[in-house]
């Protein structure tokens, strides 16, 4: 063969191969991903590949060919590219892999991991440089944003009151928070990896804990709010309510579990705290049950247990019959009657209604009554005995820290004349039934008659009035409790209804007569109870004398 057709061939095959070989970097450079691209000695670019071109904006490589860096990039960032890159070329020592981050001008930030290297040409003298860029703005991102995740699980972690921790297969602790180190006496939370609760609590207390916690791993199932108490050998102990839950992998599978303990020392001291007050409070309530039902029985045993035997002209038979009804709205009243024997033909009939209801009122009535036997030989003019009797509660209420009275109404009944005489001390009026005439009507009192409540006021007076009864006649003592219940449209019974009720039942015996009025006073309210103490006494003049 010809040497110089020889010469040619070969210069030709190594001609295409050359081609070939460019074109294939062309390609590789052009498709792939990372940012490539070759700089002059003043920063020009030379070559640029497709994803670079669209990193600077430009879109394409040819429009990138002859320009600098600050062509694209706002001038801060352009001016730290050429530092960077003349540092490279200047001192021939490359960069490897050094993240770079780029703020673009509408505050778009990319992160980039950067290689560059010097050019060199024929004579291996540094010609410019050779980069390429791996964008890692996702990577960077994410790391970014699972390094504030941290920080805000720490954070949690660091400064919730609540005990957490992380435990493995084991039991043994992986993660723990700041409380549960100091639940655990520990200083410093990483002390505790590693360890199970059998170092730091009683047998006992730690069995049941990992008995639940193995159990919890074999079932996958959670333990919500259960009350653990936890004791230290050195006796300390605490009583947690604790959550458990186990801690799954990715693909599902428990490796270890998570729980979350609330520290309620202080309300379980304090709930026995309130179970002993409660046993105390049961019993003094059962003592002051106690009390007051004896107290009850004194109240009621102090009312008349029978009346005087009021006769008239040497007979036998009764001249004034009695009866009473009294309910009292707590388990001791402030209501209060007697009937009084004055003389063989003669009784008194007191009836007193003490402000308030309850202990304090029942101790009042105690008061009245001592004073009423006090004061007996005075019984026969009822303006005297109300004017002594207010007198001596005035003298015992001044000492008292809240003012105190008793309203009253006290009246006298001779069989033998058929007079009566009768005293009032801001009470209401006792009813007269006269039976043959058909008539109720209350006592009259004129002006200045009927004085204020006993006790009220110092030098208090009472007027005694006189008035007459005929035989059949029926006089109705009562006190505000008999007619101030209120129905269920919240109206109140009032005088007039027990006035209505009495007349209608005007020729019935008296204890029949009292016993239909409390129980339409009963049917009114709506309710089986009185609201207030409730106290009605009847007397009838059966005969009386010529």
């Amino acid at each position: 063969m010809n040497p110089i057709k020889a010469i040619g061939r070969a210069l030709k095959q190594i001609k295409f191969a050359l081609t070939t070989e460019r074109n294939l970097l062309h390609r590789l450079i052009e498709n792939l991903p990372d940012r490539i691209y070759v700089k002059d000695l003043n920063c020009r670019y030379l070559i640029d590949n497709t994803a670079h071109a669209q990193f600077l904006g430009a879109g394409a490589p040819d429009r990138v060919i002859g320009k600098t860096v600050a062509d694209f990039l706002p001038a801060d960032v352009a001016a730290r590219y050429d530092t960077a890159d003349r540092q490279v070329m200047e001192l021939g020592q490359p960069v490897l892999n050094q993240e770079e981050r780029v703020v673009f001008a509408g505050g778009e930030t990319h992160w980039s991991l950067t290689t560059k290297v010097p050019l060199h040409d024929a004579d291996r003298r540094i010609a410019g440089i050779i980069g390429i860029s791996h964008d890692i703005t996702e990577r960077r991102l994410a790391q970014e944003a699972l390094a504030r995740e941290q920080d805000l699980l720490h954070a949690l972690m660091d400064n919730i009151p609540d005990t957490i921790y992380f435990k493995d297969p084991g039991s043994r602790f992986t993660l723990v928070n700041r409380a549960q180190a100091k639940l655990l006496g520990l200083e410093r939370p990483e002390d505790a990896i590693g360890k199970t609760d059998f170092d730091f609590f009683t047998a006992d207390c730690a069995g049941a804990a990992f008995a639940d916690e193995q159990r919890i791993l074999a079932l996958g199932e959670p333990l919500i709010a259960k009350e653990e108490h936890m004791q230290r050998p050195d006796g300390q102990w605490r009583w947690m309510t604790a959550t458990k839950m186990p801690f799954r992998d990715r693909h599902g599978k428990v490796v270890g579990l998570m729980g979350v303990s609330r520290d309620i020392t202080e309300r379980k001291l304090a709930e026995r705290k309130v179970e002993h007050y409660a046993e105390v409070l049961a019993e003094k309530n059962a003592q002051l049950e106690s009390d007051l039902r004896t107290a009850r029985e004194l109240q009621q045993a102090f009312l008349p247990q029978q009346y005087p035997r009021i006769t008239v002209g040497g007979s036998t038979e009764c001249a004034l019959q009695f009866c009473h009804r009294y309910r009292p709205s707590a388990a001791v009243g402030g209501d209060f009657f007697d009937v009084l024997q004055l003389s063989e033909s003669a009784a008194g009939i007191i009836i007193c209604d003490v402000m308030g209801k309850g202990v304090q009122a029942a101790l009042v009535t105690a008061m009245l009554r001592t004073l009423l036997e006090e004061f007996g030989p005075l019984a026969d003019d009822p303006g005297r005995f109300l004017t002594d009797v207010s007198h001596g509660l005035q003298s015992g209420f001044k000492h008292m820290p809240t003012p105190m009275f008793a309203t009253a109404c006290y009246l006298v009944v001779d069989a033998a004349t058929g007079e009566l005489r009768y005293a009032s001390a801001g009470h209401p009026s006792p009813l007269h039934v006269r039976p043959a005439a058909g008539t109720v009507a209350p006592l009259a009192l004129a002006d200045g008659e009927r004085g204020p409540a006993l006790g009220m006021f110092d030098g208090a007076t009472y007027r005694t009035v006189r008035g007459r009864l005929s035989a059949g006649d029926v006089l109705v003592l009562f006190t505000d409790g008999a007619f101030e219940e209120t129905g269920t449209s919240g109206e109140e019974y009032g005088q007039q209804r027990l006035l209505d009720a009495v007349r209608r039942r005007a020729t019935l015996p008296p204890a029949q007569l009292l016993d239909g009025v409390l129980a339409e006073v009963q049917q009114f309210s709506g309710y089986g109870e009185f609201e207030d103490d409730v106290c009605l006494v009847a007397v009838q003049a059966v005969r009386l004398g010529s």
